[in-house]
């Protein structure tokens, strides 16, 4: 059975509040994911569109549990929005169950945090937000059982803290709970008030100036409710406890361990690299399906030198929060260079301090401890914490320049790259074998190709991971000695004859190409460990180049050769090969354009096109326009049936009180077409009033000459009316309404029927009743729901206009 207006709007407000409790909990899975701000967008979708939904079912005249299975229905249909990205159809919903099949896999063996898109457990966590709305707003609004809300509640708050084995910041369980105190306080408003004194007001205007007794708020309950919160935040830090959980993080990462341990990029590399066992460190997964390697993918960057180890080092420098880190657009990149977004995840056998990213971010979503690190482009942490197990999400942009915007940058360095020119007490004939090298050289980017080719030459050069210094100057020993080593002597030496040169230059450590493992998902292991130097260019920024040698590196940037009209030169278009992706079998010869899914709109429509979810993935702008147009629809009919459909309840019930009734609802239609209702007001009085507004109104609309009277068979109705429920109220017959009802009914829509022809407005009485606003506003005013809709009691009335007996002697 439908609600009446009354518990219509509880029900809505009830229902508010417990989407709002529920979104608020949720909060407490933030560290389930690396980008948990991005569930607050299909949450607060879903919570609308229960909501509305609920409100317009509840409206009809429905049981609880048919209003709960459709209600479930329409959390099916959100789940293929939100999850499938599309409109509801057979294949959004198999789409559907393959994510949701994904994100369970992906949930059994990451450890949290866990990406959301591409291989991340986006389309569990929305399922269960899902959820738990639906299951708050069909308790708490549909059934009306609002204590029970604080199952839900409870199950959500658990999750974290039994996975997890951290529970929700203070603030949410505040916020939450005091929200669920608000869902009580509405549902028990009867029994809440029975905690403290009731507050008594005067209302002025009141019969006799008498004091009217009003409901106010349950002092002693709300201090109480306050309190048990209070309590409930602070006495968890006086309590002793075992540190217990059902899932202990650490047995997560068990198995390999720490098979490659990564503290200090430069100290750490050769051991890794020689170790000789091949063992899986990264698994990096992307939406995007025409998107080449995440190559080179840089763990760190080394930008001092220190002669007397002869070893590079991370500088100094600032470092800032990650959540301070939001990349800007990096130097030389332009608004319309494709972007990519990549998920990574580290395996339990790879524990780094230091995160892999690819080149030229422009976001990252990690775990909080991470630092960013401004003087390496890298992100560092000494809180003891590792990539072991961890999972991050980066979004990158893909350069392009070409040679001759190399040659164009110049020397115009910033004075902030004064460090980066630095190499005290090297010996001084590596400056003079770097001046022979790149003698004929005119431009910075001449000078760093005929380094790079002097290096890779294997006449000269040769790769060797065994190679070990017999002297304290091992660079020395490689250049002028041995000229055999791996990538980390390439790229120091080139790095330092960089500097010589007057080139800024440093070194960063990271990975070469990952092996395909299948579509949009590829591996990197402790044999792709790399370094290589990178070299700046005003207006350009930070430029990799390969020195070591092709065993180890078969390819270079095509901007990277010695002569710009050789094989691996670009060909002078705008759009080149980007700096990012160099292939890995044969140099690069002209230019390489980004798969379109993946090219980036101007800087406003960024996160639009930044890679998140990829073509198959979630698309907020149409998934909720989808949402919010049915949303408002929905919201719309809501709006317009709820007060007809609400009038409608009000006559039904009306019918039952028989004459009492009948007075109330000539009362409704006379308000709902716009004619004035003289309250506080005897029946008699008020139909004398009526009457005389009636002859006026006549007098107004006639045309021309003396209105006639009104029609005496008009007025019989009213009198009889009258009479009836004069004698209804003083002398009510023992056996009865009876007849008397039905025929006070029949006067009453005789006078409605009298009174309202020719005044128009019929079809906004029908679909705008004012009448509907009018009770419930003086329902609130008097605060007594045993006061009828006329502010009279129904038995006794209050008259202002004098005793009805006094009226009865005028008749």
């Amino acid at each position: 059975m439908s609600p009446g207006p009354a518990r219509f709007v509880r029900q809505l407000l009830l229902g508010l509040l417990a989407a709002a409790a529920t979104i608020v909990t949720l909060q407490s899975w933030r560290d389930f994911t690396v980008r948990p701000d991005d569930l607050v967008d299909p949450a607060l979708v879903a919570a609308a569109a229960l909501l509305a939904t609920g409100t317009a079912l509840r409206l009809l005249p429905l049981p609880a549990v048919v209003v709960a299975a459709l209600q479930l229905v329409v959390a099916g249909l959100l789940v293929v929005v939100l999850v499938g990205g599309s409109f509801p159809s057979p294949g959004a919903a198999e789409e559907t169950v393959d994510r949701i099949r994904a994100a369970l896999e992906v949930a059994q063996v990451q450890p949290p945090p866990v990406p959301l898109d591409g291989g991340g457990i986006r389309a569990l966590l929305v399922v269960g937000a899902v959820l738990f709305l639906w299951i708050a707003d069909t308790v708490a609004a549909t059934f009306r059982t609002g204590p029970a809300l604080g199952l839900p509640l409870l199950a959500a708050f658990s999750l974290p803290v039994t996975i997890l084995r951290t529970g929700a910041p203070w603030w949410v369980f505040a916020v939450a709970a005091l929200l669920y105190v608000a869902v009580l306080a509405l549902h028990e408003a009867d029994d809440l008030g029975r905690w403290g004194r009731r507050v008594v007001a005067r209302r002025p205007g009141g019969p006799d100036g008498a004091a009217d007794t009003l409901p106010g708020p349950p002092v002693a309950g709300t201090a109480v409710a306050v309190t048990a919160v209070g309590l409930a935040l602070v006495a968890p830090l006086a309590v002793p406890v075992l540190d217990l959980g059902l899932l202990d993080r650490a047995g997560l990462r068990g198995g390999a361990g720490s098979a490659v341990v990564l503290r200090d990029p430069a100290a750490d590399l050769q051991g890794d690299l020689t170790r000789g066992d091949d063992v899986e460190l990264l698994a990096i997964t992307t939406d995007d399906p025409g998107a080449a390697p995440p190559s080179y993918l840089r763990i760190g960057g080394l930008n001092e030198f220190d002669v007397d180890e002869q070893q590079w080092r991370p500088g100094g420098g600032d470092e800032r929060a990650l959540d301070e880190a939001r990349l800007q657009l990096p130097e030389g990149a332009r608004n319309g260079d494709p972007r990519v977004t990549w998920n990574i995840r580290a395996t339990d056998a790879f524990s780094s301090s230091w995160l892999p990213t690819p080149t030229n971010l422009t976001d990252i979503y990690a775990d909080s401890g991470w630092r960013y690190r401004p003087a390496g482009d890298d992100f560092t942490r000494d809180d003891g914490r590792t990539t072991a197990g961890q999972s991050w999400e980066t979004t990158e942009v893909l350069p392009s320049f070409t040679r001759q915007d190399l040659d164009a940058a110049g020397q115009d360095y910033p004075a902030r790259l004064a460090p980066f020119l630095e190499a005290p007490g090297v010996d001084p004939r590596i400056a003079e074998l770097a001046a022979s090298i790149v003698a004929g050289a005119t431009t910075p980017a001449d000078q760093a190709a005929e380094l790079q080719a002097f290096f890779r030459d294997r006449d000269e050069f040769r790769y060797d991971l065994q190679v070990s210094s017999s002297s304290d100057d091992s660079l020395t020993e490689f250049l002028f000695d041995t000229r055999a080593g791996y990538c980390q002597h390439f790229a120091s030496a080139m790095a330092v004859m960089a500097r010589e040169l007057g080139i800024p230059a440093r070194v960063a450590v990271g990975f070469l190409t990952p092996e395909l493992i299948a579509p949009g998902r590829w591996e990197l292991s402790a044999h792709d460990l790399h370094a290589w130097p990178e070299l700046y260019f005003p207006g350009i920024g930070w430029v990799r180049y390969e020195p070591t040698p092709g065993q180890r590196a078969s390819a270079t940037p095509g901007y990277s050769a010695p002569d710009p009209s050789g094989p691996g030169a670009t060909s002078g278009t705008d759009r080149p090969t980007p700096t990012s992706r160099p292939t890995t079998n044969a140099p690069t010869s002209g230019p390489t354009s980004a798969p379109p899914s993946s090219t980036a709109p101007a800087d406003g429509d960024q996160g639009a096109a930044d890679g998140r979810g990829g073509a198959d993935g979630f698309r907020p702008a149409v998934v909720l326009s989808v949402v919010g147009a049915t949303v408002g629809v929905l919201g719309l009919l809501v709006l317009l049936l709820a007060p007809r459909r609400i009038r409608e309840r009000q006559r039904r019930r009306r019918r039952a009180l028989g004459v009492e009734g009948a007075w109330d609802e000539l009362r409704a239609t006379l308000i709902d077409h716009r004619v004035p209702w003289p309250p506080h007001r005897s029946p008699a009085d008020t139909a004398r009033t009526l009457v005389e507004d009636w002859e006026t109104e006549r007098a107004e609309r006639a045309e021309a000459g003396t209105p006639a009277g009104i029609d005496g068979t008009a007025l019989a109705p009213l009198e009889r009316l009258v009479t009836r429920l004069e004698l209804a109220r003083y002398a009510p017959p023992a056996a009865g309404p009876g007849a008397d009802a039905d025929e006070a009914w029949s006067d009453a829509q005789a006078v409605a029927d009298a009174r309202t022809a020719g005044r128009g407005g019929a079809r906004r009485a029908r679909w705008l009743p004012a009448s509907v606003v009018v009770d419930s506003r003086e329902r609130r005013r008097t605060g007594d729901a045993g006061l009828g809709p006329d502010g009279h009691a129904t038995t006794a009335p209050a008259v202002d206009g004098g005793s009805d007996e006094e009226e009865l002697a005028r008749r």
